[in-house]
């Protein structure tokens, strides 16, 4: 479940942090597929539909879209499931 170089980028090259934290552990995925409890560790993905596309692609169950925007420390917080559930296609 390793990410590829061009579905995430470095934190520090983001405007805005798109991370992926499991609901359970609250830990953060990273870039090598594994876990931590370090935020600044996480992989950031460039955009939604590139995290989206992950979650599908590996089967990413009980995991929260953590959002972070630089000029404002509060992340806000959405789990997978109900994005997915909640999305229509056109």
């Amino acid at each position: 479940m390793a990410l590829s170089s061009s579905s995430v980028a470095p934190i520090e090259s983001q405007a805005d942090l798109r991370l992926l934290r499991h609901v359970k552990t609250g830990r953060f995925l990273i870039r090598n597929g594994g876990w931590t409890n370090e935020e600044e560790q996480a992989a950031s993905f460039p955009n939604f539909l590139s995290l989206v596309e992950f979650c599908l692609q590996n089967d990413v169950g009980e995991v929260e879209i953590v959002v972070r925007e630089r000029s404002d420390p509060r992340p806000t917080a959405t789990r997978i499931r109900e994005l997915l559930k909640n999305a229509t296609c056109s």
